[in-house]
């Protein structure tokens, strides 16, 4: 099937869910009970909050790395603008993807007494 639009676009996606393949095989390991999203969920019970705010913590990051790159105040050493730039688009599809699969985000971790029900809503 042709695809519309830049060609370069649909190459994006494609590195995109490459960088989300590998990292999570470095992350969560092939077998994650989060659906490839457990990192998150511990991130969110050591700290006490939220997956959404962890989610939101990963892209401030990346938007400060952004922000420093642009400014020239560090040099590309390990990770480029584009890649900083896909990685930020990555964390906000995986924050979308979270949601739209478990209805507890926004819940603090803490406040959660047993595991967060695994069952997609």
């Amino acid at each position: 099937m042709e695809r519309a639009g830049n060609p370069n676009y649909y190459q994006r996606l494609e590195r995109m869910a490459d960088l989300h393949h590998s990292k999570n095989l470095d992350y969560c390991g092939p077998d994650g009970w989060y659906q490839g999203m457990d990192n998150f969920v511990q991130a969110a019970a050591y700290a006490g909050c939220s997956v959404r705010t962890v989610f939101r913590v990963m892209q401030g990051i990346k938007l400060a790395r952004r922000r420093a790159l642009e400014s020239s105040q560090l040099a590309a050493n390990h990770e480029s603008l584009a890649d900083t730039a896909l990685d930020l688009a990555n964390y906000q599809v995986l924050e979308s993807a979270f949601a739209d699969t478990y209805d507890w985000i926004d819940v603090p971790l803490q406040q959660m007494a047993v595991r967060p029900n695994l069952e997609p809503v």
